[in-house]
Parts: structure tokens; sequence; C-alpha cells
């Protein structure tokens, strides 16, 4: 789970590494999208450059699968979407930035209605999962 920063309609998690030591960080976003006239929100997985860079293998290719968790008590009811990173994406190609700039997830990860509704927000707060595989 990661913790969010806000900025506007714009939430990025600090920094964080994988179990193959990959640093990560992830934007959520909510998206207005005037042409179909729907509002959602998009989740995004960046790659951040590590101090054991060097020592990896690249690019990464593994799977991540992001998850908002479901708050209400009811089992497999996660809204849940799957990033399969492929060698030909240069979003999981090695960091050559702080941050890279490319990003990859989804701009309609799941409407703002459902992810905002009693089952998935308490207290102010939406849980997010990733979760990393190879």
């Amino acid at each position: 789970m990661c913790r969010l920063r806000n900025s506007d309609s714009n939430y990025c998690s600090f920094s964080f590494f994988t179990f193959f030591r990959i640093r990560f960080h992830v934007n959520v976003e909510i998206r207005v999208l005037f042409v179909v006239l729907s509002i959602d929100v998009a989740i995004f997985v960046h790659m951040m450059e590590g101090e054991h860079d060097d020592l990896l293998q690249w690019p990464f290719t593994g799977t991540i699968t992001l998850s908002i968790m479901d708050r209400s008590g009811v089992r497999n009811n996660d809204i849940s979407q799957i990033v399969q990173a492929t060698p030909n994406l240069s979003a999981f190609h090695r960091p050559r930035e702080a941050i890279c700039r490319k990003g990859c997830g989804f701009i309609k990860f799941a409407r703002i209605e459902q992810v905002f509704g009693p089952n998935y927000v308490k207290k102010d707060k939406l849980l997010l999962k990733i979760e990393f595989s190879n």
C-alpha cells in the first residue's frame, strides 16, 4: 500500500522499492473527459532512478497488479487492473532521470462514482495496493 500526496486532482506516492530492488512511484489522477462526459480515476506507475540500477537486469518485464481496495468487508470486490511490462515499452527501461516521465497504467482505471462510494473510501482514505510479480 502506498501513501499519496495531494496536488489538486493529482496524488503521488512516495517512492518505494519492489522485491526486484527497482524503484517506483505511483500517480493517481482524477480525469475529466469532456468528449464522453465522464470522470474517471487514472493510475500510472513510473520508474525512478535507484542507487543500484547498474546491478539490475533491464528492462523490467514483470507484472504489476494495481488494486483499489474494497473497505466494506466484501471479499474479492477490489477494483483491479494488470499492467504487463514488456521490453518494447520505454516506460520499463532503465530510468535515466530521477522520475521517468513515461509511465504506464490506465487513463480510465475506474469511474469516479464507483471509487468514491462507500465501499472504497473510509474516513477520507482510499487504499491502493500494488503487487509485483515476474
